[in-house]
């Protein structure tokens, strides 16, 4: 059973292990996982920001568990991901997600980073599922890389095949193939600076901008809003230099701001759970109610440490540099100001 529910559309609009080798990561140990919290499996594919906070560099592949009575078993040899969950749910709930990140080859002969995102749920005893690509240009994707594993779904009574290499090609090809309503309400990114010129060396800087907007023509609505900021400016990176290293010098600030009281406030619970910020007090109006037309949450770090700033609250966070990584790699926004920000910081 697949449908598309609001709560996963948003989200998808809206993302540790030591480092390793490609060959370590697929010939490991297989892995067990028996809590709710956020987990990287490493695979062949480097991550797009290697080197940035304490994740290893192939770890470029996220699983979810949503609470303790979903558990999951990993092994890379095999490349195969069991997720077991035999709890009967009263409502459809999600239990899960997983998200593999890789490369894509576009139309244009363009490399450009792709994501499959899987999120599985559970309503009465059967698993329900839904997909859909994170593509980062308008333009199809004729190839792409990344970890080819299985993810077979356990409810305790049967096994069920839930993602392969053949079902996530279709969904980078497709991104909303598998997802009804984001068909309907036109999902859609966009690159608002796109065919301007940056400066990248002034303070204040867009690296990247971003938005998601809902609805077709006329009726069609942008409802958030990323910013990547460099508060001190930047330098394009020399040839073979690592694009996160430009983390390394300077401040940075990434912007979340709602443009539409249209922006559902369900996906920010997990949001926050996705970036590991659980246990910030100052976020639980946002957990709760969303982010209101005009309000802005916001990152600042410098040197891998920085601050939250929300509704006119500031929490310190160690790990900034890990929090914006995540958002990043594995959001479907924040895949494509990434993006941006490698042709940016890297002109042809």
């Amino acid at each position: 059973m697949s449908r598309g529910p609001t709560a996963l559309v948003v989200a998808a609009a809206l993302s540790a292990l030591a480092p390793a080798r490609a060959g370590e990561a697929e010939a490991g140990a297989p892995r067990e996982f028996q809590r709710r919290g956020v987990y990287f499996l490493e695979g062949h594919v480097r991550s797009p920001l290697a080197g940035l906070g304490p994740r290893g560099e192939f770890a470029a592949n996220r699983l979810a568990l949503d609470d303790d009575r979903t558990r999951a078993r990993w092994d890379p040899r095999g490349r195969k991901l069991v997720l077991t969950n035999t709890t009967r749910y009263e409502e459809e709930t999600q239990v899960a997600c997983v998200l593999v990140l890789g490369t894509g080859t576009s139309e244009s002969g363009e490399q450009v980073p792709i994501g499959v995102h899987l999120s599985v749920y559970k309503q009465d005893d059967e698993f329900v599922t839904t997909m859909h690509g994170h593509v980062t240009v308008r333009e199809g994707i004729e190839h792409a890389d990344f970890l080819p594993l299985q993810v077979v779904l356990d409810d305790g009574q049967r096994r069920t095949v839930a993602l392969t290499k053949t079902i996530g090609l279709r969904a980078v090809r497709n991104p909303f193939e598998d997802s009804t309503l984001a068909t309907v309400i036109g999902l859609k990114g966009v690159d608002n600076l796109e065919g301007a010129e940056v400066d990248i060396t002034q303070p204040g800087a867009h690296l990247a901008d971003g938005s998601v907007g809902m609805g077709r023509g006329f009726l069609s609505k942008l409802v958030l809003r990323a910013e990547l900021i460099s508060l001190d400016g930047s330098r394009p990176l020399a040839p073979g230099q690592p694009w996160a290293e430009i983390f390394g010098q300077g401040a940075y600030e990434l912007r979340l701001t709602a443009l539409s009281s249209l922006l559902p406030k369900e996906p920010w619970d997990r949001n926050v759970f996705l970036l590991g910020l659980d246990d910030v007090a100052m976020l639980r109006p946002l957990r709760a109610d969303g982010l209101a037309d005009g309000q802005t949450l916001s990152f600042v770090f410098r040197g891998g440490e920085g601050t939250i700033r929300f509704a006119g609250q500031t929490h310190v966070v160690k790990d900034a540099a890990e929090v914006v990584r995540r958002y990043l790699e594995f959001d479907f926004v924040g895949g494509i100001i990434r993006h941006q920000l490698e042709r940016r910081l890297r002109p042809r």
